[in-house]
Order: structure tokens, then sequence, then C-alpha cells
């Protein structure tokens, strides 16, 4: 069990870039970043004494978040040994996150911690009151103060890169925001990202052994990162796992980061008897047509009538959860050298296709289709050689595509496990498996998109195989119960893993 060392000595925290220089948003930034001096409340007081005087510029929303967040007016002292976990929690959408964390509690439990579940409520049924003794639940409001309780979070969470620099915070100049109807301007962007870092700090309390935060490229997980960085708390990261039915908490970080893709190289050894359960997996949801989220409603089964000759189905991401957009973020673009958006992909493909003479089938992530509805994104859609069906069924976009595109799309591995080809366009786990083929260079697009629709490369299957054995037995966590039985790795391993971090 880590040991609890007291708080260190309170600085003055460093100024911020110039462009920032705002002496309330400052203070605001200086009242988060001096946790646990007792000073905090007064000087949060003075701060809203000056915007009520003219003086700072910041918004009333910000304002409230200073003086009457909830986080903020109950706050207590966190004492003991304890995970903090950052997610999104709905009972009416998620079941299974539910009984996940009720399974961890009770491991941590057991390991002599706790676990604190820090949850937004994105609206629908709340989650237990309780999920055993060893788990304590607090709703926190991360996303802007403007949110009433129950209230739907903005279409786009804030984009900011927030990382510890030299004592204090940096708020990336990519800090954009929008709400459910319009787009906020960018001051408003920066006071959002400025809120979000203050109440993320805020939430995280006492000392912790762990955080674990739920997808790594959200801006409330940024600014928890930046947080925990910033006070040693060591950070794991949760999310649906690369097979169904899975989950991960991992270390070092997802997509090209990820413990899976820098175990390529130099794989652990599997066995026989290790090989076959995996094989007998991957039948069995192949069959049920299992797959990360729930089943679409009323898919459109028009979408793929008429389709002719090759085919090349393309599946957008949700480019703001991936990783790699905006590119102003770290590491952005070693998650995807070559494309910029899913937009920036698709134009590259379909110039690929007017000279090899075959059909993109495409297909935006639903998140994006909940936004702008069956708009095609951006105004590249070509109609001569592209099929835009965004309401399609995604197994059976699979079934009628030669060969399967996409930059970080978990559609990839729904693909390989239906044993369709897989050109994959940036990098996430499965880069260097020899499971797909992969992209060295934009101006290579051509060849490569012909070698997908050629069957990809050589042991592709067996690679596949190894790949999945490996995620199933040591890295993913049994989620869905459907499919529990197939992955070894326990809560209590996962327990002890957390409370030594």
């Amino acid at each position: 069990m880590a040991e609890h060392a007291p708080p260190p000595p309170a600085t003055p925290p460093a100024s911020t870039s110039r462009r920032f220089a705002n002496p309330l948003l400052e203070h605001v930034l200086g009242a988060w970043t001096a946790d646990g001096r007792p000073s905090w409340r007064v000087r949060a007081r003075r701060a809203a004494g000056r915007l009520k005087r003219g003086g700072g510029g910041l918004t009333q929303g910000l304002r409230s978040a200073v003086v009457d967040h909830p986080v903020v007016a109950g706050r207590r002292r966190d004492a003991g040994p304890r995970v903090v976990w950052f997610s999104y929690l709905n009972a009416a959408r998620d079941p299974h996150r539910v009984a996940f964390l009720a399974g961890l509690a009770a491991a941590l439990e057991a390991a002599g911690s706790t676990l604190d579940v820090r949850y937004q409520d994105f609206g629908g049924a709340p989650p237990p009151a309780a999920l055993g003794r060893g788990c304590r639940l607090r709703p926190v409001r991360l996303l802007g103060a403007e949110l009433p309780p129950g209230g739907r979070p903005p279409r786009r969470a804030v984009a900011a890169g927030l990382a510890a620099a030299g004592g204090g915070l940096r708020l990336r100049a990519a800090a954009r925001a929008f709400s459910a109807t319009k787009r906020l301007p960018r001051r408003a962007g920066l006071e959002r990202a400025a809120y979000v870092a203050w109440s993320a700090g805020r939430a995280l309390g006492g000392p912790a052994d762990a955080a674990v935060v739920w997808n790594q490229f959200s801006a409330v997980s940024r600014a928890v990162v930046a947080v925990c960085e910033r006070r040693g708390v060591p950070v794991r990261y949760a999310h649906e796992g690369v097979l169904p039915g899975s989950l991960v908490i991992e270390a070092g970080g997802q997509m090209a980061d990820s413990p899976l893709a820098q175990q390529a190289a130099d794989p652990p050894p599997v066995t026989d008897a290790e090989l076959a359960a995996t094989r007998a997996y991957l039948v069995r949801v192949a069959a049920a047509r299992t797959s990360r989220k729930p089943p679409e409603q009323a898919a459109d089964a028009a979408a793929l009538d008429g389709l002719e000759g090759p085919v090349l189905f393309y599946a957008g991401q949700n480019d703001e959860a991936a990783g790699f957009w905006p590119r102003s973020l770290p590491r952005a673009r070693h998650h995807s050298p070559s494309f910029a958006s899913t937009e920036d992909a698709l134009a590259a493909l379909q110039e690929v296709a007017r000279v090899r003479r075959f059909t993109v089938l495409f297909k935006p992530h639903p998140s994006r289709r909940e936004r702008h509805g069956d708009r095609p994104l951006g105004g590249v859609l070509d109609p001569a050689v592209t099929r835009y069906a965004p309401g399609a069924d995604v197994f059976g976009c699979i079934d009628r595509a030669d060969a399967v595109a996409t930059i970080v799309s978990q559609v990839a591995y729904l693909a390989l496990i239906r044993a369709t080809p897989v050109l994959l366009l940036g990098r996430m786990p499965l880069t260097g498996w020899g499971c797909c083929t992969e992209l060295a260079a934009r101006d290579r697009l051509p060849a490569a998109v012909g070698a997908a629709l050629a069957g990809g490369p050589a042991g592709a299957d067996a690679a596949f195989l190894r790949h999945c054995t490996v995620a199933r037995t040591r890295h993913l966590l049994p989620y869905d119960p459907a499919v529990a039985g197939h992955f070894p790795r326990t809560l209590a391993e996962a327990a002890a893993d957390l409370a030594s971090a």
C-alpha cells in the first residue's frame, strides 16, 4: 500500500502564458493549484467580489462555479487509502459499469483500500446510492457550471490540453467548447477550460493511491491527469477493451501508447491452450455479432442495396475522443501521422477510388451523426465514388466489403474477427502485430489500398489470434457477463495493481 505523505507546501502558481494574463483567471487557477491551503475559500470569494465590480471579465457561470459549485460547498478532506475513479455513470445506459464498479470496490476493500467514484450524470437513471461498503459515490460537474442537475452535456467537450508546466497550468491554444445549441466564442472556451481544471482539482480531494480516468483524451481526463501529475498521484486509464465484452485499466495510455501496441515488437509467449480458448471466444462473438456498443436501433437495411464491384468500407471515428484532434494536442500526430480528421482521410480515399475504380462505403461514428444529423461532414463527400450510409448496420457493412479502412476505430477488430482484411491509417493497439495492412506514409495510400483489397498481409489470421490471446489473458478484464468466462484476469488483480500503484 502506497504511503500517504503530507501535501507539499503550497507555492504561488506560476503565471500562465501572456495570452491568459487575466488577473481573475489567474486567481481562479491559483485557488485550484493551492489546494489544501486554508485561504482558498477566502480567495475565491474575493475573486467573485472583483467580478461584481466589473474587473477580470470572467463569465457569470465561472463565478457561480467558484462560489456555489456543490463540490466546493460540500468539500471535505479525504483521508485513508483510496483509489479515485473519474467517469460518467448512467445506470440505465450502461448497467455493466455499475456492476463492474461494485465488484472493483469489493476487491479494493479486501485489499485494504477504498474506491471513490467521482461520476458525471449525463441524464437518465442515477446510479445506486451505494455500490458496497468499500465504495463512495459523489456526483461532480466537470463540464461546466451552467449545466443544470441532470442536464445534457455539451455536444463537444472542451478540447483543451492541460499540462503541468513550471508549477502552474498551461491552457493550450486549442481550447474550444460547443454548447448544445451554439458555438461558444474563444474566450468562453478558455474560461470553460479554466473551470474544468479548477473543479477537477477540487474533486480529486486529498492523497490517493491512484486515479483512474475514463477515456484518456477527453477534456475532463486531461484536466484530471494534469492535477494528478502535479500531486504525484499515479494515473490509470479505463475504457472498454479492444475485444467485445471486456474492460481494461492500464498505465501508459491508449491508442498508439497502449501496452498492447508497445508489446508488438516482443510479444509475451502464449500456449496452445490459450490460443484455442481465444479461437473459441472469437467464433462465439462473431456468430453473436457482438460489439463494444449496444445494437443499433432500426438500422437502414436499404443502405447497402445496389453496391457493385470492389467495396472499401471506411469506418469513421469520434476524432475528439481518439487522441488525434485537435492536431495541437500532445502526440496527436503520433496516433495519426497522415490524417488530421475523418474527413481528411475520406477525401484521400476518394481520390484513390476515382483512379482504382472501387466504391468507398462510408459510415461515420454514431456520436458524430448525433451532432450533425445525416449531413455529410466537411462537404468532402463525392457521391460518384462514395456510398454514404450513416444508418447502416456495421456488421452488414463489414460483410459487404472486400476490405475495411479506418484511422483508429475499433471497427478494425470487428472486421478482423469476421476475417475481413483491414487497412489501418493511424496507430492503435493493432499496430505492429502483422494483423493489418498499415499505411507507412500518406503518399503510399494507393499501394496500401490495393494491398488491403487483395487480401492483406500473409499470416494476418495467425497474427490476429496471437494478438487477441495476449490481450485476453494479460490485459483485459471481464465486463459483459455474457462473455465474462473468456477473460481470466480478475478484479482482485486489478485492485492489487491500483492499490500498489
